[in-house]
């Protein structure tokens, strides 16, 4: 009950920009922290679907949005597939939680085809020197142990471009309480 709610609110919230993102890719696409399997509907028919969800309490959700995709029980800082496999890489709200997001950042150039792209929507910190950015950062500790290891202020963007990819990003804001300010791409290798 609580996951398909939380699914209709995600998609209220990021439908339009995942359709625009994830609708168009084809061929193998990994989506990391793939948690229920939210990314799928967003995929075209005939795409290879490869959920990475490390959390196995999850594959069962996994499982019901796509009973041929291949699960992969791993984190993302050590993507347990060869170098140059996938034709696409996708995740939502999931860089704010990883561990060492270089690590996971370097992992997906490691498998990404070299013509391939990495799609995402993130939220991240707020501008430095902001009200909003005064408070992510002195709740950031508490917010981390409470919200599974979410960051609220981290500079995903940063870390994105400090890893090579460049291409297409947007910001935007989403009505929330200190993860309203967000970020969406398409970045190539």
């Amino acid at each position: 009950m609580l996951v398909g709610w939380v699914e209709r609110l995600l998609h209220r919230v990021y439908g339009t920009r995942k359709e625009a993102l994830f609708g168009p890719l084809r061929g193998r696409v990994l989506d990391i922290g793939a948690g229920t399997g939210v990314n799928r509907r967003y995929l075209a028919p005939g795409v290879e679907w490869l959920p990475l969800e490390p959390e196995p309490r999850l594959h069962r959700y996994l499982r019901a949005k796509d009973p041929a995709a291949t699960i992969l029980a791993a984190r993302a800082e050590e993507i347990p597939l060869p170098d140059a496999s996938v034709d696409a890489v996708i995740g939502s709200l999931v860089l704010c939680s990883v561990d060492d997001p270089a690590r996971v950042l370097g992992e997906i150039r490691r498998v990404l085809k070299p013509q391939g792209v990495f799609a995402f929507v993130e939220h991240v910190a707020a501008p430095p020197g902001s009200r909003e950015r005064w408070w992510q950062d002195r709740v950031q500790p508490v917010w981390s142990r409470v919200c599974g290891g979410c960051c609220p202020n981290r500079e995903t963007l940063a870390s994105v471009g400090a890893a090579g990819f460049v291409g297409e990003t947007e910001r935007f804001r989403v009505r929330l309480p200190l993860v309203g300010p967000h970020v969406a791409g398409k970045v190539a290798r």
